[in-house]
């Protein structure tokens, strides 16, 4: 007697075992592909009979972006869901009437939809340059409770993110692909590698494997594994002054100057010496290094006030070094505000033209914006009246500077610079005998004309004394200067 009849006796110990996990005669596909599972394997089978043509190697995820490019998600499903009558006709009209979601009893149910869809799409594609994007979401937040007229400007600006074209589909690798399989005699696993595109699109039947029970076949996209840049989908984008602005794919080996040229080349409105050519390998590594030199600043910083405490003997030193410390902290804090936005100075001349423009290889992601001349020259720093002053081609910085009001007392005039709409910086310390002094120079539409304030050097190291440096190392700008003296 055995089985589930054996009489069972006091501290027998009785295990169950799982079954194994165990798939006979299938093959399994997996990877960039419309529909991976396990199918049933049958003599002869092949990698084409699971990848019959093209359209297999659609994924899910394209299908489900291109859905959500006009905002059909779950919250369309459940509006429909919540039609009392079934077969009803559901307008957009009718969409924006529909009763609107507990707790926002002023957004209909289609502003919502599209305000998730600014929202997610501005967190996804804002430009690197631009403040974060949860502060563009926030602003978005605060219009739509604030002034109908505020609701349309940041509406438009997020909106000029959301129709970014972006692809809707990982590229596949055409190149590679492979066959894991499994020796019963050993277990030992081998790959087998094989070209997709010979196998599906070719019908090569040196690359349309024979699989066996077991096989496990892999497609990859062009994100897995990198293919040579000659095979790779590259885009750059062109906004302002060219006769095709867009987005445009970058041909194999082509440079800035071909793919200008190629698109139609610029408005005569162009002022090529202002663009801005910005990338986010670039801006990846400028972000790094701000932080490292940030970090490096923080520390001389503490260094110099612990040994500066040491000599602390009365109340109003010690007094005096919390303040000191505080203004310090809050510099560190304004300076770590800013984000380096990955441009690339062009050196280009003044009076540029497009043949002036470098043979730069490109890479996807790159953005080129070509302004159209700007009419002003701006004045920052410890100045007594700073603003923007109209450009006249015979004023110098000179001119400026007096039309400022000129340096106040505590000025660094010895570390005064100009910040050159081209994106590079000429600063007083670059004068000498033999060059023009920094005032008697010539100013650029778009320059701007920066005057740091004098720091103690008994109460402050030489390195935050130099923090200007860090604007113009990491092709900060103009715009920086503003957050980094907001209070």
């Amino acid at each position: 007697m055995g089985g589930l009849s054996r009489a069972i006796r006091d501290g027998d110990l009785v295990t169950v075992y799982s079954l194994v996990p165990r798939f006979e005669n299938v093959v399994t596909l997996r990877g960039n592909v419309a529909q991976p599972g396990r199918f049933p394997w049958r003599e002869g089978l092949r990698v084409r009979d699971l990848i019959p043509d093209r359209e297999a190697l659609l994924s899910r995820d394209y299908w489900v972006k291109r859905n959500q490019a006009v905002g059909l998600d779950d919250n369309v499903a459940a509006i429909l869901k919540q039609q009392n009558a079934t077969g009803t006709r559901l307008t957009v009209e009718a969409l924006n009437q529909k009763s609107k979601p507990e707790g926002e009893p002023d957004e209909t149910v289609g502003e919502k939809l599209r305000r998730q869809q600014i929202e997610s799409e501005a967190a996804r594609f804002l430009d690197p340059g631009q403040v974060s994007s949860a502060v563009q979401i926030s602003r978005l937040q605060d219009a739509r409770k604030d002034d109908p007229g505020k609701l349309e400007a940041a509406k438009a600006d997020a909106l000029r993110l959301v129709n970014q074209i972006t692809p809707s589909q990982r590229e596949v690798n055409w190149d590679y692909a492979v066959v894991e399989r499994i020796n019963r005699e050993d277990l030992a696993t081998s790959v087998i590698p094989f070209n997709l595109a010979k196998a599906v699109i070719d019908k090569d039947p040196e690359h349309n494997v024979l699989l066996q029970p077991g096989d496990i076949v892999t497609v990859f996209s062009k994100e897995d594994i990198r293919v040579p840049i000659s095979r790779q989908t590259q885009y750059i984008r062109l906004e302002g002054e060219f006769n095709s602005s867009g987005v445009h794919q970058i041909m194999p080996g082509e440079t800035l100057r071909q793919l200008v040229a190629r698109v139609g080349g610029l408005t005569p409105n162009a002022y090529l010496f202002g663009a801005q050519f910005t990338r986010e390998s670039t801006r990846v590594q400028q972000e790094k290094t701000l932080e490292e030199a940030l970090s490096r600043l923080d520390r001389d910083i503490q260094r110099s006030n612990a040994l500066r405490s040491q000599n602390v003997t009365s109340p109003e030193d010690t007094a005096s070094l919390r303040q000191q410390v505080e203004n310090q902290q809050n510099l560190l804090a304004r300076l770590r505000q800013i984000r380096p936005i990955g441009r690339i100075v062009l050196e280009l001349p003044e009076s540029a033209q497009p043949t002036d423009l470098p043979d730069l290889p490109l890479e996807d992601g790159d953005r080129f914006v070509v302004p159209p001349p700007p009419s002003m020259v701006s004045v920052f720093g410890s100045v007594y009246t700073e603003s923007s002053f109209i450009f006249k081609p015979d004023k110098r910085v000179a001119d400026y500077l007096t039309q400022a009001g000129g340096p106040t007392r505590s000025a660094d005039e010895d570390s005064m610079y100009v910040l050159r709409a081209d994106g590079s910086v000429k600063s007083k310390r670059q004068s000498g005998f033999f060059t023009a002094s920094l005032e008697r120079s010539q100013v650029m539409p778009g320059d701007s004309i920066v005057v740091p304030e004098e720091f103690d050097r008994t109460t402050t190291t030489r390195a935050l004394k130099d923090v200007s440096q860090i604007f113009y190392q990491f092709g900060l700008g103009a715009a920086a200067i503003a957050v980094f003296r907001r209070p």
